[in-house]
């Protein structure tokens, strides 16, 4: 995936396609375009104006060193330098004087005919007009929204991740309930009601920084009413559909998700309906790709839903026509999350337009009987440029998130190594000074590689990548002061040429004065894992050369397993994610192609010099980065591509010196 970068301009269309101006007057808090644009939240409109390289935001004394410190703007400029506090004194106000602030604004750069966006107040758009502005209403706002930057997509997961916080709470609650004779929930000895639950769930929301207007939490027949949020006792045995939509306060991004739970079993048609539900989920999650539309995405869900005996809402697909009850499949199959909790694009009937990479949609099929209740699940994605992935880690890490990434990699990787070392006979006896070694080098190298993942996911790829192979500079570091080594002038050039090629390779020139001392979020949670791994690679040095490396790996390997594994259960993480085959193919592409890894670098440190062979380490970025260019289509800058031809010229001087 290659979202636009944080910085990029783009001049409002109109419906003829003519690039113009965008001119807004409104707030961020209820307007998102004007904080998508500006990131700039007030409560009171701002005026903004969008231009090719310029954003300019006139703003009152009340926040105008607030707009310079937190906005994107390009200027910031005072409302009184366009006559603001002359034209109150002389009782211009409310939109008269907003119109004329604006049209001086105008005039002083020369603009005629801009774009406003459809919400635009009506009456300044005539005072506007009348002092011989041309406004044009803009078509494209909302897909300007779209395809979302690493630092939204970031914004989002941390919603999501809350969500699933408050989810767990709520089923910690239900899991701590008693059944009454008459089948109602009991909770700390009251009555567990809809209205209880839905306290616990936006309690946990509130104290993590999220807004939540009224999560449902329908249970029995009630979830059989899609947007019914669910009033009265709850009771054991029915279903609850619990959909979950919180808004963060600052970031202002939403997240959305649905599940359906029961406190007991339920009934066999509730049973029966969730499985198809969830057959149904599957398919449309596995149909996204960049290219497809929505509604083909939709009628594929359809299909399944109606096949396997309900009704949708599709001409044709009603089984007695007659009878105009709500049932079935009766909503779309998804749609767009982003600063809105609605927005483009639809995966329903509407959605004509094709994926692109960078949406983040919702696939949420659900069965619906006004008999017994309804079940409904929802999850949110990231459209990527093969529908859903990059490569091996970070593809994976996509797809199921960087700790499932993380433990299905250590254990794929454990057992690869273990049946190995069994085939060839070369079991190892373990000495008692390697355990330290290895708790150590496992604990590191999970924090290490949860952060590469993580950075992965967020992107780009060619470029986090590299940045995290500098690592190779701490590592040599350590193992010269710690194992005495010395390089030869000819080695020592070459190493530095690799590191000439990491940062060259690590820094976009184009928003160079843009973002530095502001890496995308992907870098910054990278260096973490850069840090990690230079020290893992010194420490690993250092225990090769007192022990076995066989050992060490396989000892390693073990601890990683058993405290991701850990982690996993405290935290009760999901890992059914892992029935998509795709990811258990990656998830054991990682394990098996990083254990390779770590025992060409065993074999490495134990017949040379471990400072050459960490140096050495520094060409796997090469790889991702011609695959994230190639298969993902993200565009690096001129210098990041010099960057990429310097680190391997620098290797293969580095391989001839040595």
């Amino acid at each position: 995936m290659a979202p636009a970068s944080p910085e990029t301009r783009s001049l409002a269309r109109v419906s003829a396609g003519e690039p113009l101006p965008l001119l807004f007057f409104a707030d961020g808090y209820r307007f998102p375009d004007v904080y998508h644009t500006t990131r700039l939240l007030t409560p009171d409109p701002i005026i903004a104006l969008e231009e090719v390289e310029e954003l300019v935001v006139v703003a009152s004394s009340l926040e105008e060193g607030r707009a310079r410190a937190e906005s994107r703007a390009t200027q910031v400029r005072n409302a009184n330098e366009f006559g603001a506090q002359e034209l109150a004194s002389k009782n211009v106000i409310g939109t008269a004087l907003d119109a004329a602030i604006i049209k001086n604004l105008l005039d002083e750069r020369g603009v005629h005919r801009v774009a406003v966006p459809p919400y635009f107040p009506i009456g300044l758009a005539e005072r506007l007009r009348a002092g011989g502005v041309e406004l044009v209403v803009a078509t494209d706002l909302p897909e300007r929204r779209r395809a979302k930057r690493p630092d939204e997509v970031e914004a989002i997961e941390a919603a999501q991740r809350a969500t699933e916080d408050a989810w767990r709470a709520g089923i910690d609650a239900i899991r701590r309930a008693t059944v009454r004779p008459d089948a109602t929930l009991e909770l700390d000895g009251a009555v567990f009601t809809a209205e209880r639950l839905r306290a616990i769930v936006e309690t946990v929301l509130l104290e993590r920084g999220y807004a939540s207007d009224g999560a449902i939490c329908a249970p029995g027949p009630q979830s059989a009413n899609p947007h019914q949020i669910g009033t009265g006792p709850l009771h054991a045995n029915e279903p609850i559909v619990m959909d979950i939509f919180p808004q963060h306060k600052k970031s202002r991004y939403w997240a959305d998700m649905t599940r359906t739970v029961s406190k007991g079993a339920p009934a066999p048609e509730i049973r029966k309906m969730y499985d198809i539900v969830m057959r149904a989920q599957d398919a449309g999650i596995k149909a996204l790709r960049p290219g497809v539309t929505g509604r083909e995405v939709h009628e594929l869900v359809e299909d399944i839903i109606w096949t396997a005996g309900y009704d949708t809402l599709r001409p044709g697909q009603q089984r007695n026509p007659a009878d105009q009850t709500p049932r079935g499949f009766i909503h779309g199959t998804g749609h767009g999350v982003g600063l809105e909790i609605h927005e483009l694009p639809n995966i329903n009937r509407q959605g004509i337009k094709p994926l692109i990479a960078g949406d983040v949609v919702t696939i949420e099929p659900g069965i619906y009987d006004p008999k017994i209740g309804g079940v409904r699940l929802e999850d949110m994605l990231v459209i990527t440029a093969d529908g859903g992935a990059d490569y091996a880690a970070g593809l994976c890490a996509r797809r199921v998130g960087a700790v499932r990434t993380a433990f299905g990699m250590q254990g794929t990787g454990l057992v690869s190594y273990a049946a190995a070392l069994l085939i060839l006979g070369r079991w190892p006896t373990v000495e008692s000074g390697q355990v330290p070694f290895a708790v150590v080098l496992g604990v590191l190298g999970v924090i290490s590689v949860s952060a590469l993942y993580r950075a992965l996911a967020l992107g780009p790829i060619a470029v986090v990548a590299p940045v995290v192979a500098s690592y190779v500079a701490i590592t040599v570091l350590l193992v010269v002061v710690f194992l005495g080594e010395r390089l030869s002038a000819a080695q020592a050039i070459a190493a530095g040429v690799v590191f000439v090629g990491v940062v060259a390779t690590s820094t976009d020139g184009r928003e160079l004065r843009a973002t530095l001392g502001r890496p995308v979020p992907g870098v910054r949670i990278g260096l973490i894992a850069t840090i990690g791994f230079g020290i893992w690679g010194a420490l690993f040095a250092i225990a090769t050369r007192a022990y076995d490396w066989t050992v060490m790996i396989l000892l390693l390997r073990m601890t990683s397993f058993v405290f991701v594994g850990t982690y996993i259960l405290t935290r009760r993480i999901d890992l059914r994610a892992f029935r998509d085959r795709r990811a258990l193919a990656q998830a054991t592409t990682v394990g098996v192609l990083d254990t390779l890894a770590n025992a060409l670098f065993g074999l490495g440190i134990a017949t040379g010099f471990a400072s050459i062979t960490a140096t050495g380490s520094g060409a796997y970025p090469i790889v991702p980065a011609i695959l994230g260019v190639a298969a993902l289509r993200e565009r690096l800058a001129p210098n990041q591509y010099a960057g990429i031809a310097i680190l391997v010229l620098g290797l293969l001087a580095l391989g001839a010196a040595s």
